[in-house]
């Protein structure tokens, strides 16, 4: 629709189902390594694309539940090592919950508590934060004008929007 309304410029859409934050920051890194500079970037961000970056439990579960195709299949990942550095891992999704988990619907409960205590130790936010720090670290120094957007309007949203505008120079949409 863009592309017809506005024929001198050139759009490539990269958004995907299911993406998250470390999606769109692996992206702008390829696109960069391959020579290809846009003018402008436009990134998303929502809360829920924390529990992805870090490829929590809970997420593979969900993942593996959706996978039609019966193959191993491989996810980015994002966590902090004992230095506070981000580090980046392609993972297979298997997923092995607690056992009997496929015969007891409470099996299945306790595994999915023990999912949320998981997600409690993952620092979800701080990893978020840094995937942000690094896609805008990258776009500043390739001097490409950037735009963050909120799509959702919900309170960890908006904090993390808040991170973004008082840390950088770069255009936040709520």
């Amino acid at each position: 629709m863009l592309q017809k309304r506005y024929r001198k410029y050139k759009f490539i859409n990269f958004g995907c189902s299911g993406y998250g934050t470390i999606h769109q920051f692996l992206q702008i890194e390829d696109l960069l390594k391959s020579n290809k500079k846009p003018k402008l970037a436009i990134f998303t961000y929502m809360a829920f694309h924390d529990e992805r970056n870090v490829l929590s439990r809970s997420r593979k579960k969900n993942l593996k539940e959706m996978n039609s195709l019966g193959e191993e299949l491989y996810y980015p990942s994002a966590e902090l090592n004992p230095e506070d550095i981000l580090e980046i891992n392609i993972s297979d999704i298997n997923y092995e919950g607690i056992p009997f988990i496929n015969f007891s619907s409470i099996m299945n409960a306790i595994d999915d508590i023990y999912n949320s205590y998981d997600l409690k130790n993952q620092n979800l936010k701080v990893v978020s934060q840094k995937l942000i720090s690094n896609i805008l670290d990258l776009t500043s120094t390739n001097k490409i004008k950037t735009i963050f957007v909120g799509v959702y309007n919900d309170k960890e949203t908006k904090d993390m929007l808040g991170f973004i505008s008082n840390n950088y120079d770069v255009k936040v949409i709520d």
